[in-house]
């Protein structure tokens, strides 16, 4: 099947929850033997799942538990996941905890679920700041692990991984994405971009690629420099950007932070960019947090990267959880 085929299938329920049942074969099969000797001494699977219900990107967790129930309900309910090496199906139960936004207890986490809870698989997403750790950990004892939400440069930065299974899109991917829409209104902007990348994995290695691939092609990277969470003061960024006449904003900045919608909107009412591109933006508005008039640039445009919490959205009011399309924020 071609490539362009293979993106043009719609994603149903039956071949979501198919693909996961696949990857969970895949690395439940990889000759472990005392893995697969306990799940059939207790009869199920146990599955890992760390996950930031608090702290700063605890927007990202907050479909969590809607996701661990309604895919352990789909699974079970075929039967469980088929094991080759023991000739039968067994169900799964999954463990979620808290890693509060941090990456030392996201490994802490993952420790205690291999360690202790002696958990079959682990999987994890939620950006490199839970991904990493929790991969790394699984490294190190040898515990399958399934990972996503978190490009797949940022992740490469954790590895080397044998035990670790990762799907993503690429900064590559993402980069065609933006300038993309920037594309739509080129004529009216003098390409020249402001970076907002925060002192994280992502942030490093967003501004790393952004600014290679965007001065490839013909934009002017204006990047002040990466950003401790929780910043209050963003004036001498905003500062820069209007002296190096920036007209289009982007970068990766977690949810809180995050313009317009974030701290800085109070700073971009005297300035207003024809642009701002941010993918983490959308999860404020799902949390109650929205774009103002006054703080508006001339074009809001947002990735909605969390497709599980646009998927629990659809559920909560009576609609296909699977129906789901990318859209501006408006």
């Amino acid at each position: 099947m071609g490539k362009g085929k293979m993106w043009q299938r719609r994603v149903t329920r039956r071949s979501f929850i198919k693909t996961l049942c696949a990857a969970g074969i895949a690395s439940a099969s990889t000759g472990l033997i005392p893995r697969l000797s306990r799940a059939a001494k207790r009869d199920y699977i146990l599955i890992g799942h760390p996950t930031p219900a608090t702290g700063p990107i605890a927007p990202f967790g907050e479909t969590s538990t809607w996701v661990d129930e309604r895919i352990t309900k789909e699974i079970n309910n075929r039967g469980g996941i088929y094991l080759k090496e023991l000739g039968k199906r067994l169900p799964i139960r999954i463990k979620s905890m808290d890693t509060e936004s941090n990456p030392t207890k996201a490994a802490q986490v993952a420790s205690k679920l291999i360690l202790q809870d002696k958990v079959d698989l682990m999987v994890v997403a939620h950006t490199p700041d839970t991904v990493n750790p929790v991969g790394a950990t699984c490294e190190r004892y040898e515990v399958p692990c399934i990972s996503s939400v978190a490009p797949i440069e940022p992740w490469l930065t954790g590895g080397p991984y044998e035990w670790t299974f990762h799907f993503f899109w690429s900064l590559g991917d993402i980069i065609t994405v933006f300038t993309g829409m920037w594309h739509e209104f080129e004529d009216s902007t003098n390409k020249v971009v402001g970076g907002f990348w925060p002192n994280d994995p992502d942030g490093t290695v967003w501004a790393k690629e952004f600014t290679k691939k965007l001065n490839e092609m013909g934009y002017k990277v204006v990047d002040v420099g990466r950003f401790p969470y929780g910043m209050q003061d963003f004036s001498s960024f905003i500062s820069t950007w209007k002296r190096e006449k920036v007209e289009i904003l982007t970068g990766v900045p977690i949810p809180p932070d995050s313009p317009p919608s974030g701290r800085p909107s109070s700073f971009l009412r005297p300035w207003r960019p024809s642009a701002v591109t941010c993918p983490w933006a959308s999860l404020r508005r799902y949390g109650g947090h929205h774009c103002t008039p006054s703080s508006h640039p001339s074009r809001v445009t947002v990735q909605r990267i969390s497709l599980m919490l646009g998927a629990k959205r659809l559920a909560d009011n009576g609609r296909n959880p699977w129906a789901l399309t990318m859209e501006p924020m408006r």
